[in-house]
């Protein structure tokens, strides 16, 4: 049986790395992958042929903490918005 979390919900939207999670709610990276391994984040998924890599939903990481801990994270994912859209 496949493990839930190595597919995505249809409906997740953007997501962030545990990198980027870990910048947005001001803790390590290795909090975001433990909460993640522990089912803390709605939709947090594991894609197939990232050994130990989780995307974590930006709706998630919102409802926790409306705001980044580090705002220059902000300016990032705007600039990995628009490259993705060019």
């Amino acid at each position: 049986m496949t493990h839930p979390n190595y597919f995505p919900a249809l409906d997740s939207g953007p997501t962030l790395s545990t990198a980027k999670a870990a910048r947005w709610l001001g803790v390590s990276e290795r909090a975001v992958r433990d909460m993640c391994i522990k089912g803390k984040f709605k939709g947090a998924y594991r894609p197939a042929g990232y050994n130990g890599k989780w995307l974590i939903p930006m709706t998630t990481l919102e409802a926790i903490c409306p705001m980044p801990a580090d705002r220059l994270l902000i300016a990032d994912i705007a600039k990995v918005a628009e490259t993705a859209e060019t």
